[in-house]
Protein backbone atom coordinates (compact mmCIF):
# COMPACT_ATOMS: atom_id res chain seq x y z
CA UNK A 1 0.00 0.00 0.00
CA UNK A 2 1.50 3.54 -1.15
CA UNK A 3 2.08 6.24 1.89
CA UNK A 4 -0.01 8.56 1.84
CA UNK A 5 1.20 12.17 0.31
CA UNK A 6 1.23 14.89 2.26
CA UNK A 7 -0.76 17.59 2.31
CA UNK A 8 -0.13 20.62 1.27
CA UNK A 9 -0.87 23.63 4.16
CA UNK A 10 -3.74 25.78 3.54
CA UNK A 11 -2.28 28.98 4.94
CA UNK A 12 1.58 29.82 5.74
CA UNK A 13 0.42 29.70 9.55
CA UNK A 14 0.47 26.11 9.11
CA UNK A 15 4.03 26.05 8.93
CA UNK A 16 4.39 27.83 13.08
CA UNK A 17 0.63 26.27 14.57
CA UNK A 18 -1.03 23.02 15.30
CA UNK A 19 -4.40 22.90 13.19
CA UNK A 20 -6.90 20.48 12.99
CA UNK A 21 -8.69 19.10 10.12
CA UNK A 22 -11.39 21.78 10.20
CA UNK A 23 -8.66 24.76 10.74
CA UNK A 24 -8.96 25.60 14.56
CA UNK A 25 -5.64 26.36 15.97
CA UNK A 26 -4.40 23.71 19.13
CA UNK A 27 -1.40 25.39 19.64
CA UNK A 28 2.08 26.06 18.80
CA UNK A 29 4.09 23.71 16.60
CA UNK A 30 5.95 20.79 18.19
CA UNK A 31 9.81 20.84 16.46
CA UNK A 32 10.65 18.03 15.13
CA UNK A 33 14.47 16.96 15.70
CA UNK A 34 16.69 18.38 12.40
CA UNK A 35 19.57 19.76 12.65
CA UNK A 36 19.86 21.13 9.26
CA UNK A 37 16.37 23.41 10.70
CA UNK A 38 18.06 24.35 13.79
CA UNK A 39 21.60 24.98 11.76
CA UNK A 40 19.72 27.34 9.49
CA UNK A 41 17.56 28.77 11.97
CA UNK A 42 20.55 29.79 13.98
CA UNK A 43 22.41 31.05 10.69
CA UNK A 44 19.30 33.51 10.58
CA UNK A 45 18.99 34.25 14.10
CA UNK A 46 22.84 35.79 13.28
CA UNK A 47 22.63 36.98 9.80
CA UNK A 48 19.65 38.77 10.56
CA UNK A 49 20.65 40.92 13.29
CA UNK A 50 23.22 43.24 11.62
CA UNK A 51 20.87 43.91 9.08
CA UNK A 52 18.35 45.26 11.39
CA UNK A 53 20.47 47.34 13.16
CA UNK A 54 22.29 48.72 9.83
CA UNK A 55 18.52 49.69 9.01
CA UNK A 56 17.79 51.33 12.13
CA UNK A 57 21.34 53.34 11.60
CA UNK A 58 19.81 55.08 8.24
CA UNK A 59 16.66 56.71 9.91
CA UNK A 60 16.17 59.59 11.76
CA UNK A 61 14.67 58.62 14.88
CA UNK A 62 14.55 62.21 16.79
CA UNK A 63 12.67 63.54 13.83
CA UNK A 64 10.14 60.38 14.42
CA UNK A 65 10.20 60.67 18.32
CA UNK A 66 9.05 64.37 17.79
CA UNK A 67 6.42 63.98 15.11
CA UNK A 68 8.87 66.60 12.69
CA UNK A 69 8.51 65.01 9.22
CA UNK A 70 5.82 65.02 6.50
CA UNK A 71 6.67 62.24 4.34
CA UNK A 72 8.45 59.40 5.10
CA UNK A 73 11.59 59.96 3.05
CA UNK A 74 12.33 62.78 5.36
CA UNK A 75 12.81 60.39 8.22
CA UNK A 76 15.45 58.39 6.11
CA UNK A 77 19.12 60.13 5.73
CA UNK A 78 20.86 56.87 3.95
CA UNK A 79 24.25 57.90 5.56
CA UNK A 80 24.88 53.88 5.64
CA UNK A 81 22.70 52.60 2.54
CA UNK A 82 25.23 51.13 1.03
CA UNK A 83 26.58 48.77 3.69
CA UNK A 84 23.31 47.98 4.31
CA UNK A 85 22.25 47.38 1.02
CA UNK A 86 25.06 44.80 0.29
CA UNK A 87 24.70 43.16 3.52
CA UNK A 88 20.91 42.73 2.65
CA UNK A 89 22.01 41.24 -0.67
CA UNK A 90 24.43 38.70 0.28
CA UNK A 91 22.10 37.72 3.27
CA UNK A 92 19.24 36.75 0.70
CA UNK A 93 21.52 35.06 -1.71
CA UNK A 94 23.19 33.01 0.71
CA UNK A 95 19.48 31.80 2.52
CA UNK A 96 18.58 31.08 -1.22
CA UNK A 97 21.37 28.97 -1.96
CA UNK A 98 21.16 27.31 1.55
CA UNK A 99 17.46 26.49 1.22
CA UNK A 100 18.49 25.32 -2.25
CA UNK A 101 21.29 23.25 -2.06
CA UNK A 102 20.84 21.73 1.66
CA UNK A 103 17.43 19.33 2.08
CA UNK A 104 15.42 19.65 5.21
CA UNK A 105 16.40 23.01 6.15
CA UNK A 106 12.98 24.78 5.95
CA UNK A 107 9.92 23.27 5.84
CA UNK A 108 8.35 24.77 2.96
CA UNK A 109 11.50 25.60 0.74
CA UNK A 110 9.17 26.80 -2.59
CA UNK A 111 7.87 29.67 -0.38
CA UNK A 112 11.42 30.64 0.79
CA UNK A 113 12.85 30.45 -3.06
CA UNK A 114 9.74 32.44 -4.89
CA UNK A 115 9.93 35.10 -1.31
CA UNK A 116 14.02 35.28 -1.83
CA UNK A 117 13.91 35.53 -5.85
CA UNK A 118 11.00 38.80 -5.59
CA UNK A 119 13.06 39.89 -2.79
CA UNK A 120 16.29 40.09 -5.15
CA UNK A 121 14.44 42.06 -7.97
CA UNK A 122 12.84 44.47 -5.30
CA UNK A 123 16.08 45.24 -3.78
CA UNK A 124 17.20 46.52 -7.63
CA UNK A 125 14.74 49.19 -7.45
CA UNK A 126 16.55 51.54 -4.59
CA UNK A 127 19.86 50.04 -6.37
CA UNK A 128 19.36 52.13 -9.37
CA UNK A 129 17.23 54.56 -7.59
CA UNK A 130 19.04 55.37 -4.38
CA UNK A 131 16.49 58.20 -3.18
CA UNK A 132 14.63 55.34 -2.69
CA UNK A 133 16.55 53.93 -0.21
CA UNK A 134 13.87 54.37 2.35
CA UNK A 135 11.38 52.38 0.62
CA UNK A 136 13.49 49.47 0.94
CA UNK A 137 14.62 50.42 4.90
CA UNK A 138 10.66 50.53 5.43
CA UNK A 139 10.02 47.44 3.97
CA UNK A 140 12.98 45.45 5.55
CA UNK A 141 11.78 46.56 8.79
CA UNK A 142 9.51 43.38 8.80
CA UNK A 143 12.98 41.36 9.34
CA UNK A 144 12.47 42.06 12.94
CA UNK A 145 9.55 40.24 13.14
CA UNK A 146 10.89 36.93 11.30
CA UNK A 147 13.49 37.47 13.59
CA UNK A 148 11.13 37.07 16.78
CA UNK A 149 9.50 34.29 14.77
CA UNK A 150 12.44 32.25 14.32
CA UNK A 151 13.91 32.76 18.22
CA UNK A 152 10.50 31.89 19.32
CA UNK A 153 10.80 28.59 16.95
CA UNK A 154 14.20 27.94 18.56
CA UNK A 155 13.07 28.63 22.18
CA UNK A 156 9.75 26.93 21.75
CA UNK A 157 10.40 23.90 20.38
CA UNK A 158 7.72 21.41 22.57
CA UNK A 159 5.11 24.05 20.99
CA UNK A 160 3.82 24.47 24.46
CA UNK A 161 1.42 27.23 25.46
CA UNK A 162 3.51 30.83 25.49
CA UNK A 163 1.86 32.34 28.63
CA UNK A 164 1.08 29.39 31.10
CA UNK A 165 3.01 28.60 33.76
CA UNK A 166 6.88 27.91 32.96
CA UNK A 167 7.06 24.19 34.57
CA UNK A 168 9.05 22.17 34.19
CA UNK A 169 11.21 24.50 31.87
CA UNK A 170 12.64 26.48 34.11
CA UNK A 171 12.26 30.30 34.64
CA UNK A 172 14.79 31.29 32.27
CA UNK A 173 13.57 29.04 29.44
CA UNK A 174 9.77 29.89 30.05
CA UNK A 175 10.69 33.96 29.94
CA UNK A 176 12.40 33.40 26.76
CA UNK A 177 8.90 31.50 25.23
CA UNK A 178 7.46 34.53 26.81
CA UNK A 179 9.51 37.05 25.67
CA UNK A 180 9.82 36.37 21.65
CA UNK A 181 6.28 35.15 21.36
CA UNK A 182 5.16 39.06 22.99
CA UNK A 183 8.25 40.55 20.59
CA UNK A 184 6.44 38.63 17.60
CA UNK A 185 2.73 39.64 18.53
CA UNK A 186 3.68 43.34 19.11
CA UNK A 187 6.19 43.46 15.77
CA UNK A 188 3.85 41.72 13.90
CA UNK A 189 0.61 43.87 14.03
CA UNK A 190 2.72 47.18 13.95
CA UNK A 191 4.58 46.44 10.83
CA UNK A 192 2.54 43.77 8.51
CA UNK A 193 -0.68 45.77 9.79
CA UNK A 194 0.07 48.95 9.47
CA UNK A 195 3.14 50.10 8.17
CA UNK A 196 3.13 48.26 5.08
CA UNK A 197 -0.69 48.86 3.86
CA UNK A 198 0.65 52.55 4.92
CA UNK A 199 3.51 52.28 2.29
CA UNK A 200 1.34 51.76 -0.91
CA UNK A 201 0.17 55.53 -1.48
CA UNK A 202 3.75 56.93 -1.04
CA UNK A 203 5.18 54.43 -3.34
CA UNK A 204 2.49 55.10 -5.40
CA UNK A 205 3.38 58.41 -5.61
CA UNK A 206 7.57 57.79 -5.88
CA UNK A 207 6.38 55.59 -8.76
CA UNK A 208 4.43 58.80 -10.60
CA UNK A 209 7.01 61.12 -10.06
CA UNK A 210 9.66 59.11 -11.34
CA UNK A 211 7.68 58.28 -14.27
CA UNK A 212 6.97 61.94 -15.04
CA UNK A 213 11.07 62.56 -14.66
CA UNK A 214 12.10 59.62 -16.82
CA UNK A 215 9.40 60.27 -19.35
CA UNK A 216 7.91 56.99 -19.41
CA UNK A 217 5.52 55.21 -17.07
CA UNK A 218 7.81 51.66 -17.80
CA UNK A 219 10.71 51.64 -15.07
CA UNK A 220 11.81 49.69 -12.56
CA UNK A 221 10.17 52.28 -9.65
CA UNK A 222 6.61 50.19 -10.83
CA UNK A 223 8.05 47.43 -9.10
CA UNK A 224 7.22 48.99 -5.67
CA UNK A 225 3.48 49.54 -5.64
CA UNK A 226 2.93 46.29 -7.47
CA UNK A 227 4.84 44.42 -5.09
CA UNK A 228 3.79 46.35 -1.73
CA UNK A 229 0.22 45.75 -2.38
CA UNK A 230 0.84 41.69 -3.05
CA UNK A 231 3.35 41.81 0.26
CA UNK A 232 -0.14 43.65 2.06
CA UNK A 233 -2.52 41.60 0.70
CA UNK A 234 -0.59 38.36 2.07
CA UNK A 235 -0.13 40.15 5.44
CA UNK A 236 -3.74 40.62 5.56
CA UNK A 237 -4.49 37.07 4.70
CA UNK A 238 -1.84 35.47 7.05
CA UNK A 239 -3.27 37.65 9.73
CA UNK A 240 -7.20 36.76 9.03
CA UNK A 241 -6.10 33.03 8.87
CA UNK A 242 -4.43 33.25 12.39
CA UNK A 243 -7.28 35.20 14.26
CA UNK A 244 -9.83 32.27 12.36
CA UNK A 245 -7.53 29.63 13.47
CA UNK A 246 -7.79 30.77 17.21
CA UNK A 247 -11.11 31.76 17.03
CA UNK A 248 -12.12 28.44 16.10
CA UNK A 249 -9.71 27.20 18.39
CA UNK A 250 -11.58 28.08 21.31
CA UNK A 251 -14.88 26.93 20.93
CA UNK A 252 -18.53 27.20 22.40
CA UNK A 253 -17.38 25.74 25.62
CA UNK A 254 -14.44 28.80 26.45
CA UNK A 255 -17.31 31.44 25.05
CA UNK A 256 -17.29 31.70 21.85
Amino acid sequence: MSAQPRQRPRSLIELHYQVDDRFRMIGALAQDPNFRRDVHDIFNLIALVPIVVLNAMNWRWELLIDNQWTVPSDLWHGQSFELFWWSTLAYFIVDLLWVVSVSGSVRSPSVIVVHHCITLVYLMVPRLHPSLGWCMGACMSVELNTWFLIARRIFNKSGINPFMPSGELGEIAGMKIKATSIGFYLTWIPIRLVLYPSLVIPFLREYMTTSEELGTWLNPVMLAPIFQIILTVLNLKWSLDLVRSKLKGKGPEKGL
